[in-house]
């Protein structure tokens, strides 16, 4: 009986300190927006993006940030089509690496975008 209370006490404590180590995790993230409605825009299009930046994986701060970046998009948005406002969000590093220079490397064409950087 006693051995049994003592795996049910290790596995209580086990799957605690997974629950906090999954609230502690870092994510790696980067903001975007680029036109809603890519094919139906015309002349040049609008994109514009951050800095890869990390923080804990905190629901309530990843809201509010995604909040202000929307805000900031809608009234700053220059798309005929209207502006997503896109919270890109990784486990690491380097796969938010990989998908920052995507975006930038796509929209880099100078004869369709406008691309911007923005620090936010």
């Amino acid at each position: 009986m006693k051995l049994i209370m003592l795996c049910c006490c290790l596995a209580v404590c086990a799957l605690s300190d997974t629950a906090v180590a999954t609230r502690n995790n870092t994510v790696y993230y980067f903001f975007s927006s680029r036109a809603v409605n890519q094919k139906s825009v015309e002349g040049k299009q609008y994109a514009i993006y951050t800095d890869i930046k990390q923080m804990p994986n905190d629901v309530q701060r990843i809201k509010v940030l995604t909040k202000a970046w929307a805000d900031k998009v809608n009234g700053d948005c220059k798309n005929q089509a209207g502006c997503t406002s896109d919270l890109n969000t990784y486990p690491t590093a380097a796969d938010a690496e990989k998908q920052w220079n995507g975006f930038v490397r796509k929209y880099s064409d100078t004869d369709k975008y406008v691309l911007t950087k923005q620090d936010f």
